[in-house]
């Protein structure tokens, strides 16, 4: 770990990338995943997040349920919650070390 979000976030916004939507949710699904998108009142979210079932808490683990929505949902690794890109959103970025 980096000690704190921000200081971590400080080093990995240098070398951001554009991805695409697609590529970003495969990524999501294999592992841990630094990146960054516009939000829709134009804020930037700076996010450490995953879909992989084997780094999700099983309390907040999908049940198969609250699907019908048409953005991007991930697991927010250091908020401990949910999160979802909305759909119309179109800059996301890629934060590599």
């Amino acid at each position: 770990m980096y000690g704190t979000n921000s200081d971590k976030y400080s080093i990995i916004i240098m070398a951001k990338r554009k991805i695409s939507r697609k590529k970003l949710e495969e990524r999501l699904s294999k592992g841990e995943v630094n990146f960054s998108y516009e939000k829709m009142d134009g804020s930037l979210r700076k996010a450490r997040g995953t879909t992989n079932i084997d780094m999700i808490p099983e309390e907040w683990r999908p049940t198969g349920g609250n699907l019908a929505h048409d953005g991007t949902a991930y697991f927010d690794l250091d908020i401990q919650e949910w999160r979802s890109i909305a759909a119309v959103v179109s800059k996301v970025n890629l934060l590599e070390l």
